[in-house]
């Protein structure tokens, strides 16, 4: 552990960046856990992430196979049940996976603290080309002030939205179309990511 982070593998002690995990070769869709937590204070949060990542012989590198973060303000001080989902971003089978726990974000603070038990991995995902993704368009691309989202079919959706950090910054549950204002938030790239059971897809927008 160091500075409020806890990672299954080995970390940076100047960057304070995970290097390594442990082998994993599944494509599981979800981290399930328990826990507690409480930021210091409003400005702060506890996340849980995950990379599940294999070596690229060819180019002499890990290539990113799925990626999920997320992010916790407020306190529970009793245990309660948390996911962290991951977005794939390739059909390849990994090799390893790294968990990230921190009980701060980026500036770590005094006073911040989460407790956690029982992870374990859920679900088997599918590959990207083989699922159904959920039929929905979202506009205008680029927007302003309001962004779209039409959904066609008649179930409950997670709709998420994350920066260009891969941070989640908006959820979402609905059935049918919806509107997110998003006078807000800085200009910049953004993924919009549709979940509903097992199928999910992520789609880019920009905000001006």
């Amino acid at each position: 552990m160091c500075l409020g982070k806890i990672v299954s593998g080995k970390i940076d002690t100047i960057t304070f960046e995970p290097i390594s995990g442990f082998p994993f070769t599944n494509r599981p869709l979800q981290l399930n856990y328990d826990f507690q937590y409480m930021p210091y204070d409003p400005t702060d949060s506890v996340n849980v992430s995950v990379l599940l990542s294999n070596w690229n012989s060819s180019d002499s590198k890990r290539d990113t196979i799925a990626y999920g973060a997320n992010y916790y303000n407020g306190m529970a001080h009793q245990w309660i049940s948390g996911s962290t989902y991951l977005n794939y971003f390739s059909n390849a089978i990994p090799d390893s996976a790294i968990i990230v726990i921190s009980s701060s974000s980026k500036v770590p603070k005094e006073g911040s603290y989460i407790y956690i038990d029982n992870l374990q991995f859920d679900g088997v995902a599918n590959d990207i080309g083989e699922q159904k993704p959920p039929n929905y368009i979202i506009y205008p691309n680029p927007t302003s002030d309001i962004l779209n989202i039409d959904i066609a079919e008649h179930l409950l959706f997670t709709t998420t939205i994350l920066n260009s950090f891969g941070q989640p910054i908006y959820s979402h549950q609905a059935i049918g179309n919806f509107q997110i204002g998003t006078t807000t938030f800085p200009a910049g790239i953004y993924f919009l990511q549709v979940k509903s059971q097992n199928r999910f897809t992520t789609e880019k927008f920009i905000k001006q």
